[in-house]
């Protein structure tokens, strides 16, 4: 299995795809894929998530995140691919992801490493939560395709 963690090292940035969502305690679901993944390996994330989505709701951006935990440090870069629902965001976990959310996260990104010399590693965003593959990639290909600062990790969901 590909350890995007051993990867990315101290330096690099992991996206994590990621609903718009907490619950009544103000903690973020990170229940799939690579997201579920980080939470478990930084439990603090969902906590910093949750209150981060909590202040922005269906706004809420990509975001730069620094975690630790007992497997060291690491850097991880939010990434909304669900869509906020506002009259039960302990159940945004619960939407699809969907392209235009998946396009308007890689714009943001993409605006995001324009100001910063970022190292990036980004996979298959949304397929964890409903997407096709053949749906994401040319977006991911379309932003990131000639940016070297930016590794996609095909199956990395």
């Amino acid at each position: 299995m590909y350890n995007v963690w051993k990867r990315a090292g101290p330096f690099g940035w992991v996206v994590i795809p990621t609903n718009v969502g907490y619950t009544k305690q103000g903690v973020a679901i990170l229940g799939r894929g690579i997201a579920k993944e980080a939470s478990q390996r930084f439990p603090d994330l969902a906590i910093e998530y949750g209150a981060f989505c909590l202040k922005h709701k269906e706004r809420t951006p990509v975001a730069v995140t620094r975690v630790r935990s007992w497997h060291g440090g690491a850097n991880v870069l939010t990434f909304p691919v669900q869509e906020y629902r506002g009259d039960a965001p302990h159940l945004s976990w619960r939407q699809p992801a969907t392209t235009e959310k998946v396009e308007q996260s890689c714009q943001q990104l993409k605006a995001m490493l324009n100001d910063k010399q970022l190292k990036v590693y980004i996979g298959d965003v949304g397929c964890a939560q409903g997407l096709r593959v053949g749906d994401v990639r040319p977006l991911i290909t379309k932003y990131f395709g000639d940016d070297s600062r930016v590794e996609h990790i095909k199956g990395m969901r």
